[in-house]
């Protein structure tokens, strides 16, 4: 490894202000567990407080601006930033999460196949709602991929169903140019999550059980290291937000990342 590349690390995105009360109670649990380098992608919008977020948890930041910061455009932007990732191998955090114990086996992982990802739940692709959204990029094409063949497969032989809020890549992958190709040909809910389910028919890579990437609306593991509060359900389900919210108030007694001086009383 060279020295302008650390060997591993943590990263995150945010783009805008919506994301940065979940961002800081994020850091806040997974310091608890880690303590080795983290950056925070910045794409902009924050009004400054990317930066006390980054000081407060000894992140780095990286600033990239996002072309298109509407909430479709931040899932292509998400898989475009493959030749930005700043480690030989990077574990990806959407700022949605909470961590709740040692992350050393994602790591592993990710080392061992060069791609790590997870399974949401028990899901899988031929289920009614993933089929449904996977059905969509039939209209869709690239050199990179045969999508209406690859469609048709894993809509007919049952895949287990990818959540990409928690993976671990290689920089070098070959996955991450194929992803960001795909990710910019359709402007659509999760574009990122449906292309990575597409792309790993082509690439190497291991399936972890959501143990690390934990639904508390579907989750299925007993014992999860990641808590993932997708699609901004933190406070908005009384499921979720018995989970996140009290990791949110021990942040703010801790006046983690100076929270309180940037924050509202609520997220």
């Amino acid at each position: 490894m060279t020295a302008e590349m650390p060997e591993y690390g943590v990263t995150y995105l945010t783009v805008g202000q919506s994301h940065l009360v979940r961002l800081a109670v994020s850091l806040y649990t997974l310091r608890r567990h880690y303590s080795g380098p983290i950056t925070i992608i910045n794409g902009g919008g924050d009004g400054g407080v990317v930066p006390r977020i980054a000081e407060g948890s000894e992140a780095s930041v990286l600033n990239v601006t996002a072309a298109d910061d509407s909430k479709n455009g931040v899932y292509a932007f998400k898989g475009s930033l493959g030749s930005r990732f700043p480690y030989a191998l990077n574990l990806w955090l959407d700022a949605d999460t909470t961590v709740h114990g040692p992350v050393g086996g994602l790591f592993d992982a990710g080392d061992a196949y060069g791609l790590a990802v997870t399974q949401f739940s028990d899901w899988r692709t031929t289920g009614r709602v993933v089929s449904k959204r996977i059905n969509r990029w039939r209209k869709v094409c690239s050199p990179v991929l045969d999508v209406v063949g690859v469609v048709d497969l894993i809509t007919r032989v049952s895949q287990p169903a990818v959540n990409t809020g928690v993976f671990v890549v290689r920089r070098e992958h070959p996955f991450l140019s194929d992803w960001a190709d795909l990710c910019g040909r359709l402007k659509t809910f999760i574009a990122d999550e449906i292309a990575c389910q597409l792309l790993l028919t082509k690439h190497r890579h291991v399936m972890l059980s959501d143990r690390w990437n934990w639904s508390p609306l579907y989750g299925i593991a007993k014992n999860p290291v990641i808590r993932h509060y997708h699609g901004g359900k933190h406070m908005r389900r009384v499921e979720c937000r018995a989970h996140w919210e009290p990791n949110y108030h021990a942040a703010r007694l801790a006046n983690y990342c100076a929270i309180k001086s940037w924050s509202g009383i609520l997220p």
